[in-house]
């Protein structure tokens, strides 16, 4: 049954490669604490509107390959993830999967779709990654998380800048397909006011605002 063009949801994921540790972020309420502050902030930012995101509790994915196996993809981690919880269900055309995978990437904190030229369901953080930029060094496990629900940490925001830019894609009113044409090295795009509401259809956007 084809679904109508507002019913695209974001659906967090706790997400672990076959080896890792389950550090409990999904149970302990860590991911369910950055969504609300996630919500809270897009809310104050858009007067109102706020993102239709899956409620319940947030599922904990053991994808079948090894931290060191996803690694070896490079900029592909996205991809890779994507590609391994499409082999678990997760395969929801008309949703949008916000991932924390507990694993590294060698490359950046994170990665999101840049439509159209590189297609997707999935916007993930890479909680561990390590890489080096113009000499220094970068350990993304020190990104901090919400405390309180409210206040963003920097995990939530780059959560929140990686779902707007797969919000473009979803102007497309189709099922999303798989492209890897293009390198996870373009820039992700600024998560603005103006970039999520103005040119965009809003399709993962609640029709109602808060008060």
């Amino acid at each position: 049954m084809t679904r109508p063009n507002d019913a695209y949801v974001i659906q967090p994921l706790y997400v672990l490669p076959r080896d890792g540790k389950d550090n409990g972020l999904a149970t302990n309420g860590t991911i369910s604490r950055s969504v609300a502050a996630m919500q809270s902030w897009f809310a104050d930012q858009t007067g109102g509107r706020r993102l239709r995101i899956l409620a319940g509790t947030v599922a904990t994915v053991r994808v079948g390959e090894t931290e060191a196996q996803i690694a070896t993809t490079g900029w592909y981690v996205r991809d890779r993830v994507e590609e391994l919880l499409r082999d678990e269900g997760y395969a929801d055309p008309y949703r949008i999967y916000a991932v924390w995978y507990d694993g590294t990437s060698t490359k950046t904190c994170g990665g999101g779709a840049w439509p159209p030229e590189l297609i997707g369901h999935v916007a993930a953080l890479y909680l561990r990654a390590r890489y080096s930029v113009a000499g220094h060094q970068v350990d993304c496990s020190q990104n901090r998380y919400s405390s309180d629900g409210v206040t963003p940490g920097s995990t939530t925001s780059a959560c929140c800048t990686r779902s707007c830019t797969r919000s473009a894609l979803l102007r497309a009113a189709r099922p999303i397909t798989h492209n890897r044409a293009t390198s996870q090295r373009t820039p992700l795009i600024s998560c603005t006011p103006e970039t999520r509401l103005g040119s965009l259809r809003p399709s993962m956007l609640d029709t109602t605002t808060t008060t």
